[in-house]
């Protein structure tokens, strides 16, 4: 019996312990980080790559007034524009 109360006094002097550290504030996961587009600028290369047809892929210079030529499509300005864009 002695056994018994001193396991119950035990749990009872831990418990508040135990409900402190599911009460204790967590950090907040920090805010992302907005990373701007990159904007092509002349004198940029791009590694052009298109998959099954090689002879598309390039390595194009961005021409100082912006433009680059590309097979079919033919001179363009690339330069201001994103990645995506192009």
């Amino acid at each position: 019996m002695r056994h018994l109360i001193l396991c119950s006094l035990l749990f009872l002097i831990a418990m508040p312990a135990l409900r402190a550290d599911d009460t204790t504030p967590k950090p907040a996961a920090p805010a992302p980080v907005s990373v701007p587009s990159y904007r092509v600028s002349p004198e940029d290369v791009l590694d052009i790559t298109v998959q099954d047809h090689t002879d598309l892929s390039k390595v194009a210079v961005v021409l100082p007034d912006g433009t680059i030529s590309y097979p079919y499509v033919g001179e363009f300005k690339a330069s201001g524009m994103t990645l995506r864009e192009i």
